[in-house]
Parts: structure tokens; sequence; C-alpha cells
């Protein structure tokens, strides 16, 4: 198969860092990019992930979502008599209308 150029603009801070990354695993950066094109195209996926976090701000995630665990299970301790006091459970800023 022929080989073709790809021409993309990226920021030269990305390109440097990808490509001390990909000399890390023995890659050019014309490797990684093959690499990558072909595993998209195989898989048929573009995977993205999330950037890591600190492990403070990991804690400071998990508390917050005991926080609201906790909140829920206070409130789904009641039973409700009535659809438009549930729906008033679920949205208690809303007016009565």
């Amino acid at each position: 198969m022929g080989k073709t150029t790809l021409i993309v603009r990226i920021d030269e801070e990305t390109k440097e860092e990808a490509r001390q990354l990909a000399s890390e695993v023995g890659l050019t950066l014309s490797n990684l990019v093959n690499i990558q094109l072909k595993q998209v195209i195989r898989t048929r996926e573009i995977k993205i992930e999330a950037p890591k976090i600190s492990q403070r701000e990991d804690e400071s995630i998990l508390d917050s979502a005991k926080a609201v665990g906790s909140r829920a299970r206070r409130q789904a301790a009641k039973p409700f008599q009535t659809v438009k006091e549930a729906l008033g459970s679920a949205h208690p800023d809303d007016e009565d209308s």
C-alpha cells in the first residue's frame, strides 16, 4: 500500500510531549499516529479519556458524592402519599403551580 503525507496543526508543546512518549516505547511520532489511526479504523471507536485528577480532587469528589448519597437516603426513607408530593420532593425549589 502506498504512503501519503498527513499534515496536522498542533501546538509545539503537544508535539514534543507526544514525540517523547512515543520515543519511550520505541516509536516515532509517525508510527504512533499510524497505529492510533489504524486502531480507530479497526475498532470503529474513538476513545478520549478524561485527564487524571489529583488525589485531593478525587477525595473532594468522593466526599461530595457521599454527602449527596446520604441526603438521598434520608429523603428516600419516607413514603410519599401522592404523586404531587413525590414530584415536589424531587424538585424542592419549584413552587406549587
